[in-house]
């Protein structure tokens, strides 16, 4: 994210836009968008909620590139959006390492590590920040974990259950052999160890891919990764196997389960767990080699050692698939079900659920500048209509609603396109920008109970607004907060619906 820094003097006092049942509120202090190229709303608590900025990908492993490292900076607003306090985090010793930041129970937590004792074992560790944004003094021990010293380790990753009861701490070991060996640490919302488990995945680093976690309020916790027999490619419609792991609550270790064969190929797929009928429930998009037909599987699974994977193949009608497509300027190869990416599973209370996708996927061209005598390559972000189905128990579809878009940007990997996604008692609501350029407007799209659906514009291209819908987090039941530019300023705005 690059822009030319220009310093307005203009005070944005706190304004309101109303628009039938949203009302829109922006915050009147400035985030520091030019330090810091990535940004994120964390989390919350009854009073406040977290915002998270990086120079770097949060999801990156590195904590250097070039001439970069990492910097973090956390910033706290009241539920009014009224900054209460921003820090930029800084470690206060050599010997620990940041692996990453996050919140639990409502607090902010810096997860550390460090070699002690010996040099292949570290310590987990966790210190939190205040009400006021300072760092405690004492740190919270986690556990250890011991590794091959050939090994190479990815920085510790955090996912937490549904109930937020529970919170991982993810650490991928990379063996020589070029195998995974996978460790998970368990605590519970008072951070303290309530499990600990280790499992190998048999499958070359090169070639497996992790695509989905998840952790039960039962401490159980669930791995989704894909598999290529040939070599690690990006090409999505290339992964020929994908794979469970599934590690129950009491167990060290995990079961694997196939849930694809050779003639099933998987473009997109997510997990999510039933707590009421205590099962692990999956959807995916597929495409049959044998009748060339493409469909969605619907998948669930006990989380007992002894039960089976049920699988329902559910074939998308040519009529359906028309409309999923409609109203944009695509060629064939992308036009089609691999380019579906499900953004959200949402379980139904009758064992059914509803799947919110969206067709997105990247192209690029090449050009020579005749000015630097180089050879020019831009990678374009396409990010088009969101297809929302509702899966019945059985797996057949009951109703789907199509949101008809078309959002294409370069070199800027789509961060002000695709949507912020929030749920209230009465449906789905879908928020986006409908231009992501100067004359860019935000349309809301709401998805009732029935498939019924509503499209209005709530922010008029006047206002200058544009979300960075990537970064938004719903913090109530009929609140979402989300990062904006309001010209030069970045803001956070808050939508109550």
């Amino acid at each position: 994210m690059t822009f030319k820094r220009i310093f307005l003097f203009i005070w944005l006092s706190v304004f309101f836009h109303i628009a039938q049942a949203q009302k829109v509120t922006y915050a009147q202090q400035e985030l520091d968008a030019y330090s810091y190229d990535y940004i994120k709303t964390a989390g919350y608590n009854d009073n406040s909620f977290f915002v998270f900025q990086s120079n770097l990908p949060f999801e990156n492993d590195r904590d250097r590139v070039g001439f970069k490292s990492r910097k973090y900076r956390v910033t706290c607003f009241n539920r009014n959006l009224s900054l209460k306090w921003s820090k930029k985090i800084e470690l206060k010793g050599e010997k620990e390492k940041l692996e990453t930041i996050t919140v639990i129970n409502g607090q902010v937590a810096l997860i550390k590590s460090s070699f002690e004792g010996k040099d292949n074992q570290i310590s987990v560790y966790i210190t939190t920040l205040d009400d006021n944004g300072n760092e405690s003094s004492t740190r919270k021990d986690i556990g250890t974990i011991l590794f091959n010293r050939t090994s190479n380790l990815d920085k510790i990753k955090v996912i937490a259950s549904k109930g937020n009861n529970y919170f991982g701490l993810i650490q991928n070991e990379k063996k020589q052999n070029g195998f995974q060996q996978l460790h998970c640490l368990i605590i519970d919302s008072d951070f303290k160890l309530v499990r600990q488990l280790q499992f190998e995945v048999p499958y070359p680093e090169k070639n497996f891919n992790y695509e989905n976690w998840l952790l039960t309020d039962d401490a159980d916790f669930i791995l989704e990764g894909s598999y290529y027999s040939k070599e690690k490619s990006e090409n999505r419609k290339r992964w020929d196997a994908y794979k469970l792991f599934v590690s129950s609550n009491g167990n060290s270790g995990a079961i694997e389960y196939a849930i694809n064969t050779s003639n099933l190929i998987l473009s997109s797929s997510a997990i999510a767990y039933d707590a009421i009928n205590k099962k692990l429930v999956l959807a995916a998009f597929y495409t049959d080699n044998v009748s060339t037909k493409s469909g969605i599987i619907y998948a669930s699974l006990g989380t007992a050692a002894n039960d089976s994977l049920l699988m329902i193949r559910q074939p998308i009608g040519d009529a359906t698939l028309t409309r999923m497509f409609a109203g944009q300027n695509l060629d064939r190869s992308s036009a089609g079900i691999e380019n579906l990416s499900i953004e959200k599973l949402i379980l139904r209370n009758d064992g059914g659920a509803v799947l919110v996708t969206e067709v997105s996927y990247v192209t690029d061209y090449s050009y020579y500048d005749y000015f630097t005598q180089n050879y020019i390559r831009n990678f374009e972000y396409h990010f088009n209509n969101v297809i929302t189905f509702s899966i019945n128990p059985d797996g057949t579809i009951d109703w789907d609603a199509v949101l008809r878009k078309e959002q294409v940007s370069t070199n800027d990997y789509g961060k002000y396109s695709s949507f912020a996604l929030a749920m209230t008692e009465s449906d789905i609501s879908l928020l986006y920008n409908t231009r992501t350029d100067r004359n860019n407007g935000v349309a809301y799209f709401g998805i009732k109970r029935n498939g019924e659906t509503e499209s209005k514009e709530i922010i008029k291209p006047e206002e200058r607004i544009l979300l960075v819908p990537f970064a938004a987090k719903q913090i109530s039941t009929d609140e979402i907060v989300v990062p904006c530019w309001n010209r030069k300023k970045m803001l956070m705005a808050k939508i109550t619906f």
